[in-house]
């Protein structure tokens, strides 16, 4: 299994409606960053109610290339 960075978003299932937050993205640096839903293209996750478990994926244009947060940006 490869690394990955997780993105901070809360989306409804596609399926149940469920509250989705486990999201994840190979777009960014994949070094286990948290990242914004803004500074990737994609990002999924399968919803983790058992009775559901449908697979959620978000894709867009990326708005803005991928940059590191925490920085100071002088």
């Amino acid at each position: 299994m490869g690394m990955f960075d997780y993105v901070l978003a809360v989306n409804p299932c596609r399926k149940c409606g469920a509250p989705l937050t486990d999201w994840q993205s190979k777009d960014g640096p994949c070094i286990l960053a948290v990242l914004t839903p803004d500074d990737v293209s994609n990002y999924y996750t399968a919803c983790p109610d058992p009775a559901c478990g449908a697979w959620n994926e978000y894709t867009r244009e990326r708005t803005a290339p991928f940059r590191e947060h925490g920085g100071n940006d002088d």
